[in-house]
């Protein structure tokens, strides 16, 4: 009796061991999702200051890069609200600053709006991706030199 005794205790040691060890790595585990989360928000405020400091240089410091920034801002709908105005409203103001991205950027904005050739966002876009190309975007020019031979 006593050896089943001595076996019943370590058998139940053992379980209570076994059951502290998933415990602890439960609560581990819980604790780095919790660190995981907060350095996510911290990552979102740090993301949503950025894109407040860009369009800030924008609006005051009038930099075409920042303007870029702040029209994809508006096209993704990353730390605002989606809008297909703003974001042409801010690649309009980049390419006006001289920022050739900006310009090929705002080109294919009117290039895909749907409508047919010939029509005035597509001349808008040409118009941009010429500029584009004369600021030195590769792309732009290329789009520009395959719209010249069809």
């Amino acid at each position: 009796m006593k050896g089943n005794h001595k076996k019943i205790i370590v058998a139940g040691i053992g379980v209570v061991l076994v059951v502290l060890l998933v415990a602890g790595i439960v609560i581990f585990i819980g604790g780095m999702k919790g660190e995981f989360h907060r350095d996510s928000m911290a990552s979102d405020f740090f993301d949503v200051d950025r894109a407040l400091n860009r369009k800030n240089l924008c609006d005051r410091n009038k930099d075409g890069e920042a303007c870029l920034d702040t029209a994809r801002y508006y096209l993704e709908g990353k730390h605002v609200e989606e809008d297909r105005k703003k974001a042409a409203y801010y690649l309009a103001k980049s390419c006006g600053y001289n920022n050739s991205e900006g310009c090929y950027h705002l080109g294919t904005f009117w290039y895909n709006s749907g409508e047919s050739p010939g029509s005035s966002n597509n001349r808008r876009a040409i118009s941009h991706f010429k500029k584009a190309c004369g600021l030195g975007n590769d792309q732009s020019c290329t789009i520009i030199n395959k719209m010249e031979q069809d």
